[in-house]
This record gives C-alpha cells, sequence and structure tokens, in this order.
C-alpha cells in the first residue's frame, strides 16, 4: 500500500494485512475503526486505527508509516481474498 492509499482509507474501509498465521499463508482482514490522522507539520506521518474480528476474537491495533508496507487493498490481494 501507499501512504497516499492509507490517507484515502474511510470509516468502515477493509484493508488485509500480510499475515503468517495462516497455514495458506492468506492475508488477514482488517476494519478501519475510526478517522485516519495526519499531522500538517509531518505529511509522511499517518496513523489509522483498525480493529479485526476473525475467529470470534477481537483484536485492535492502528497503522502507521512504518506498517503500511505489511498491508494492502483487497482489489490487489495475491491470494485473491
Amino acid at each position: 500500500m501507499t501512504l497516499d492509499e492509507v490517507k484515502a482509507l474511510k470509516l468502515g474501509d477493509i484493508v488485509h494485512e500480510r499475515s503468517y498465521y495462516y497455514a495458506d499463508g492468506g492475508c488477514r482482514r482488517w476494519r478501519v475503526s475510526g478517522k485516519v490522522k495526519l499531522w500538517k507539520r509531518n505529511p509522511g506521518r499517518v496513523e489509522v486505527p483498525m480493529s479485526s474480528t476473525e475467529f470470534g476474537l477481537r483484536d485492535y491495533g492502528c497503522i502507521t508509516e512504518r506498517q503500511v508496507k505489511f498491508f494492502h487493498l483487497p482489489s490487489n490481494c495475491p491470494h485473491g481474498l
């Protein structure tokens, strides 16, 4: 994912994380759970709150500019999920 794609995310959007948790090497799905936080003084900085509700478990986290490389949009999923 690029930084511009991350900045364009909206509440409820789905993103995939390259995950090594699954035997088939599949992707973990996350949902944007809040507003994308941007900084005026540092345009390269971004923070996106995320939640995952797979397998009945709730996981929360955020994407920052450092983790952008581990995520991709569902339309660009290499596994076709």
